[in-house]
């Protein structure tokens, strides 16, 4: 089962149990906690038209009942009423969007295991329905570990290459209003993965609008980072990052579209893998083309002791062989391999004697 499936199957699962009127699972960077749509239900086209992405801006700037700081708090389930002590007017989201939609509460779920967050989920009930109770709470907890761990797995499965293309550069004016872009940032927005009420009323995609709070929040969370990695629709690896403008044009933000780097698709594939410390030096020595012996002779260790980390390698990750490792970790991008030495001739007199 693929991670939409798993994602749909989810909702169904839990909203037999949870009943809410919408719901909308979102995969995780682990790194930066930045996040994009996944799995909406029901359709987008429930909501009004006139929603904007500044909500998904907003959410950046707060330091609770936000999906970065559910993903590290110590509790993984935050709900909108417990969150305000039932002062829901405390929450700049319920009054600027949540509100005029009829939202009455809203729960965040993260989803992680002792390797991070790999994804959240938002269910939101209607104001004249019942708010989430603490049991809704306890059960999505207890549910935590298991459904990260099952996320993390599904992304590991993913084998997209690192594809050499023209970055794209998209600057947003002071309303989150595209103001200018360059030619290939319209290609990029084309192959985010995303499935956002927003990009159904013809608004940028939310990683958009996240990226773009990240980077004008305050120092306290802007310090989780500004940047987050997905796969894009054509199967290649991307960045998605963003910078605050300063001088004449302050307040505007730069997001920009790159390729991501053989070193960004490596750490993240080592951490989805949950390799060691040692697996993850092995690993970097292997897209350096370092053959066996020199791995050895670098870490001083034992060739033998390196052919067996190289065997639990291959064990977590389901490759084969250290070229079919080099790949993954690269992106797809290939590595020129420094050759094995060849085994010593014996001697044409040996065990002559």
């Amino acid at each position: 089962m693929g991670e939409r499936e798993f994602c749909e199957e989810t909702i169904a699962e839990l909203n037999r149990t949870i009943p809410a009127d919408f719901w909308c699972w979102s995969l995780v960077d682990p790194d930066s906690l930045l996040h994009w749509p996944f799995v909406s239900k029901p359709a987008a086209a429930t909501l009004r038209s006139d929603v904007t992405g500044w909500h998904v801006a907003v959410e950046q700037h707060e330091s609770a009942l936000s999906r970065h700081a559910v993903g590290r708090a110590r509790e993984s389930v935050a709900t909108l009423t417990r969150a305000t002590a039932g002062e829901r007017s405390r929450s700049l989201r319920w009054l600027d969007f949540w509100q005029p939609h009829g939202v009455g509460d809203v729960a965040v779920w993260a989803c992680r295991d002792p390797h991070g967050c790999w994804g959240c989920l938002e269910a939101l009930r209607a104001d004249d329905c019942q708010s989430f109770s603490d049991e809704d709470a306890a059960l999505l907890s207890s549910l935590s570990g298991a459904y990260g761990a099952a996320l993390r797995a599904r992304a590991g499965r993913v084998t997209a290459a690192v594809e050499r293309r023209a970055p794209g550069v998209l600057v947003l004016d002071d309303d989150l209003k595209p103001a200018s872009w360059t030619p290939s940032a319209r290609e990029w927005l084309t192959e985010l993965p995303d499935e956002s009420p927003l990009t159904t009323m013809g608004l940028l995609p939310a990683v958009v609008y996240a990226v773009a709070g990240r980077a004008t929040a305050p120092a306290s969370i802007a310090r989780l980072g500004h940047r987050v990695r997905l796969s894009t629709d054509s199967g290649s690896w991307a960045v998605v990052e963003g910078a605050p403008l300063e001088g004449e044009r302050q307040g505007q933000v730069v997001v920009t579209f790159r390729a991501a780097e053989p070193s960004e698709v490596a750490d993240l594939f080592c951490r989805v893998h949950a390799l060691t410390n040692r697996e993850r030096q092995l690993a970097a020595l292997v897209t350096a083309g370092l053959s066996t012996r020199a791995i050895a002779a670098q870490l001083h260790l034992s060739s033998y002791t390196v052919k067996d980390h190289f065997k639990a390698i291959f064990a977590k990750t389901g490759v084969n062989s250290r070229v079919q490792l080099a790949v993954m970790l690269t992106g797809g991008a290939p590595v020129a391999a420094e050759p094995e030495p060849a085994p010593p001739k014996r001697s044409r007199h040996a065990g002559s004697r």
